[in-house]
Formats: structure tokens, sequence, C-alpha cells
């Protein structure tokens, strides 16, 4: 454990590079400066992840948004910075834990899902 966190930062960089790369392949015409902060939220996401996941043994799960949903900003984060529409693509999954109370179930988002919305692909002239 102690390894991981002394190395943290380097690899958190290595992996957004990595996925940077990746995503520049796909999206060509992208901003540079874009492409990277939603690299960065993507991979912050994903440690923020492992870390809840590890620190508490419960019953986690992921959740994915489906495409057409309403923007609900206390179940999902949107990718762009003036989010509008309904939900277009789910980019990261949220995680969220089940939590069994007095025989009734109950899900707590811990971390919200990234998501596109209908505006990020409105083509302006």
């Amino acid at each position: 454990m102690l390894y991981a966190k002394n190395n943290l930062e380097s690899r958190r960089r290595e992996y957004i590079g990595q996925l940077s790369a990746l995503t520049r392949r796909l999206l060509p015409n992208a901003e540079e400066g874009q492409l990277i902060n939603v690299c960065k939220k993507i991979i912050d996401r994903a440690i923020e992840m492992k870390n809840m996941m590890m620190e508490e043994q419960a019953l986690f799960h992921t959740v994915w948004v489906n495409r057409g949903d309403e923007l609900k900003e206390t179940d999902v984060e949107p990718v762009e910075e003036e989010p509008g529409g309904k939900i277009l693509l789910c980019v990261f999954p949220g995680l969220a834990r089940t939590i069994i109370k007095d025989e009734k179930q109950e899900e707590v988002i811990v971390v919200k899902a990234l998501v596109n919305t209908e505006r990020a692909f409105v083509v302006q002239m």
C-alpha cells in the first residue's frame, strides 16, 4: 500500500498521458486543453473509486447511466462546463453502495458517473 501511495502522482500522470494519446486518436480535432481536462477527470474518478472500494468492504456496484435519462446532478457529473439536454453518453461509471438497514435496501451514490449531455455534441456554425 505504501508503494502505491508513494507513486500515485507519477502513475496518475502516466495514465493521463496514455488516455490522452488514445483519445487524441479517436478525436483528432479536439482542443488539447479540453481533452486533457476530461482525461484528468476520468483518471481521478478511477483512482477515487479504487480508493473507496479498498477502504470499506461493503456491497459496492457500478452505476451506468442510460442514454436519454434526465440529467440529475445528484447522481451524475457532466463532463462539459455548460451541460444541457438529456444524457447522451456515460463516459465513466459511478460507484454506489448498498446499505441494508431494518430489512430495507438503500442505494447511496459514492462516486458520481461522468456523462456527456446532448449539448456536448451540438455543432455551432
